[in-house]
Order: structure tokens, then sequence, then C-alpha cells
């Protein structure tokens, strides 16, 4: 789902309107909304927000030219960097060009494992 850039309450804390360029949420199969926004449909949203005549780029603030673009999610703000060119003067066929974007690495374990010697020797 996706809509104009507005004030919202994040994970991270509060996002204002001008920090997005729209708000977008993850719906899973059964309906319940993802807690921040996954890599593939970010970068498939925001190569979405620069082509015209798109519903994510009717909803955004974004340009159609080469640009980042920001997803305000349930986590914050993503920026995704897209290069979304238009091929002909109609606008009827888009090449994409690039699509980038950083994520961060979160630590699942940390610890130790004990063995016995035996296991390891035999």
């Amino acid at each position: 789902m996706v809509g104009p850039p507005r004030d919202h309450a994040a994970l991270t804390g509060p996002v204002q309107a001008g920090e997005a360029d729209f708000v977008a949420r993850q719906l899973g199969g059964d309906g319940w909304v993802h807690k921040a926004f996954s890599g593939g449909a970010s970068t498939c949203t925001a190569v979405a927000a620069q082509i015209a005549g798109s519903i994510v780029h009717e909803c955004s603030a974004v340009d159609t030219a080469p640009r980042r673009v920001r997803i305000g999610h349930p986590s914050g703000v993503l920026p995704i960097h897209a290069q979304v060119e238009s091929v002909d003067a109609e606008g009827a066929g888009w090449v994409v060009r690039e699509v980038h974007f950083s994520r961060t690495v979160w630590r699942l374990m940390d610890g130790t494992a004990y063995i016995r010697r035996a296991a390891l020797e035999g």
C-alpha cells in the first residue's frame, strides 16, 4: 500500500512528512503489516515512483529524474537510489539503469557453545 507523504509514528520515533517522498506498507498474505519494508519490495517501489503515471508516482513527491527515493515505513525511512529513464518521447517504455540501497546487519546470536571433548574426538 502506498500513500502521499505524511507524519507518522515509526519504531525509530516520529517521522515528519518532509522526511519521506511517500509512505508505504507491505502486507503479508494473510493481511498482517510487515514491521519494515523488504529489500525486493523497496527497490520495485522506488522504481515505480519514478515512472510517470504509476500509482506510486501519483502518490509521491518523487520527480522522474534519477534520484534518491525516500520510503516512509513502519520502522522509519528507507532511502533507495533508483535511476529510471524513459526510452521514448511518449513515455511508453522505461529502462531501469541502476537501483541500490544499504541495509544494517543485526547480530542474531552471541554466545558460547560447550561441547564434550569425546564428541569432538569421536
